[in-house]
């Protein structure tokens, strides 16, 4: 769909090439969208997003506005 997205990560350069970490950042969102960023080569055969565990995010506007930092937030993960 139009705000669905695949992510594709690289691996991790200076490991034995586990790919359990990643970073990217999304600019000009719209206000009552729901985004989706599917991963298709998590390799992990487990992890703690399994348990429950939800991505941080960082938002540039709710920290100049509220002075939020890094928050965990996602659903379906």
């Amino acid at each position: 769909g139009q705000y669905d997205y695949e992510l594709t990560l690289r691996t991790d350069l200076y490991t034995t090439k586990h790919t359990q970490w990643f970073y990217f950042r999304v600019r000009s969102m719209r206000a009552g969208v729901t985004y989706r960023f599917t991963i298709i080569n998590l390799m992990k055969a487990s992890s703690l997003y399994s348990a429950g565990m939800r991505p941080l995010l960082y938002s540039e506007h709710a920290a100049w506005l509220k002075r939020e930092g890094w928050q965990r937030t996602g659903a379906n993960i």
